[in-house]
């Protein structure tokens, strides 16, 4: 069983509403508290070096670069593999769950793009021959997989298996990372059954973006997306500006803005960088949510 995602499909199946929050932070906690409370009575539970050696020798046969492990990811994986077995069944998200890059997001491991492996098997042997399946293999063998999560579990006479494979947030173009941005204004406005915005790609926000980290600010001066652009000028221009670990996820005031129907255009700037203030880095972002429809020339 396989489950790749760009963002889009687990963006569409999660809201932004404080309550699908807490519901989904409660399945999280439920699912790690199966997963301790089977490790006690389980001590060789948790990531499988063995497992990840498997994978990795079918990634080094195909000339891949091996996966390396990442223990927040590890927690994603474990609160599927809770419903996995709670299920008896193979699904890339079961009721009342939240989706795969929700889950990541969920256990601090925000993702650009992320695929799912679930399996069945008697003992770890017979997992290199099931790895062989080709859909298994559009995951294990997409070369944009670079650190992944391991949980595993024998229920009764069944070993159940669910690896995640992830693409880090820094290994994204900054184009990708504006489309994560850009996705999440979408997904609002889906929510609010609203209009796609007219995306219009404007560079200089990303300057923007990177001068706020220079001067370690969210200080910018607004930008008129009219300027070297044509359209029917608008009073609805609304300019944001912010930091964040994971461009996933927007600012509510972002959202509420993107769900006014007299706006219908977006243009978004992303830079990473790291500053006095932020020495891990986050992504500086530059949002600017007008009407008029204006069109690059």
């Amino acid at each position: 069983m396989f489950s790749p995602s760009n963002g889009k499909g687990a963006f569409a199946q999660f809201g932004f509403a404080s309550a699908s929050a807490f519901c989904g932070l409660l399945v999280l906690i439920c699912g790690l508290l199966w997963q301790d409370a089977w490790a006690d009575d389980n001590p060789a539970n948790g990531p499988n070096e063995k497992l990840l050696s498997i994978m990795n020798e079918v990634r080094t046969k195909a000339g891949l670069a091996s996966l390396k492990p990442d223990k927040r990811i590890d927690e994603a994986a474990a609160l599927h593999l809770s419903e996995f077995v709670k299920n008896q069944q193979i699904s890339d998200q079961f009721e009342g769950e939240p989706g795969l890059l929700e889950r990541l997001r969920m256990a601090q491991m925000p993702s650009g793009a992320a695929g799912e492996i679930m399996l069945r098997a008697k003992d770890l042997d017979q997992v290199p021959g099931l790895l062989n399946s080709a859909d298994i293999q559009k995951v294990l063998l997409n070369p944009a997989y670079s650190v992944t999560g391991l949980a595993e579990v024998q229920n009764g006479a069944e070993l159940f298996i669910v690896a995640n494979l992830v693409r880090p947030l820094q290994a994204l173009s900054p184009d990708e990372v504006e489309n994560l941005v850009v996705e999440s204004l979408q997904q609002s406005r889906r929510s609010a059954k609203l209009m796609p915005f007219n995306v219009v790609r404007m560079r200089q926000l990303r300057g923007v973006a990177c001068d706020m980290a220079k001067k370690d600010s969210l200080k910018a001066e607004p930008v008129n997306p009219y300027v070297g652009y044509v359209g029917a000028p608008s009073n609805n221009v609304r300019n944001f500006t912010f930091t964040t670990f994971d461009p996933g996820t927007l600012p509510h005031s972002v959202q509420n803005a993107g769900d006014d129907p007299k706006i219908n255009s977006a243009s978004v700037g992303v830079c990473f960088a790291r500053s006095k203030t932020y020495p891990d880095g986050p992504y500086w972002v530059a949002i600017v949510l007008y009407g008029g429809g204006a069109l690059q020339r």
